[in-house]
């Protein structure tokens, strides 16, 4: 297995490939520029862009408000059209799943694990 990279929202989260969630978050990045002038969203793009080049960051959004969440997912849907490759995808729609509160519970034996191309996988944590 490659690398991985935790993305949390709140207190829910999933563990990436790298390299899926690199391009992910270059892609909501590059999507909040092109949307936003609010400061929160700057800032988040900034340092979003930073952990998609340094993973081992990771993308937290720790607090978000309802109405930030909203927002976010909006121009996160946005971003995911422009995404083609079915690794990327997963994290996408991951990460939108944490925003709209449908990503499923985490697993009893660890995390949801993303970006491999074969959908909700398991990744193992010690607890």
């Amino acid at each position: 297995m490659g690398m991985t990279t935790m993305v949390s929202v709140g207190d829910r989260g999933f563990w990436a490939m790298d390299d899926a969630f690199s391009e992910w978050f270059t892609c909501l990045a590059d999507q909040i520029e092109l949307e936003s002038a609010q400061p929160w969203l700057r800032e988040l793009a900034e340092l979003w862009r930073v952990a998609a080049l340094v993973s081992d960051y990771g993308a937290r959004f720790p607090s978000p408000s309802a109405e930030q969440l909203r927002v976010l997912h909006a121009i996160a849907v946005e971003a995911r059209r422009r995404v083609t490759d079915d690794r990327v995808l997963e994290v996408a729609d991951g990460f939108l799943g944490l925003l709209d509160g449908t990503l499923p519970l985490d697993p009893p034996e660890g995390a949801w694990f993303l970006g491999t191309g074969r959908g909700f996988e398991t990744i193992e944590l010690d607890r």
